[in-house]
């Protein structure tokens, strides 16, 4: 039974240099209601939608992603 399951990918999160979502928007990436707020670790966070619309063809393919805003050390470190 178990080895017949097959397991799928149901959230991801990833950091983001920057979480503005006018320009991923205008591309056509469609976002989860609620727009850019602060997650439990402070961090501002946005969540891309798992499915495409007719008005937004971009999505997370099935998978809610969490985008998190990195913190400005980390950008910082990685340049």
């Amino acid at each position: 039974f178990f080895s017949s399951r097959r397991r799928h990918t149901r959230c991801s999160r990833d950091w983001s240099s920057d979480v503005c979502s006018s320009d991923l928007t205008q591309k056509g990436l469609r976002f989860a209601p609620g727009g850019i707020r602060k997650g439990a670790g402070g961090h501002d966070i946005i969540f891309v939608h798992p499915k495409g619309n007719e008005e937004f063809a971009y999505s997370g393919e099935g998978v809610l992603i969490e985008l998190v805003q990195a913190p400005k050390e980390l950008i910082a470190a990685l340049r």
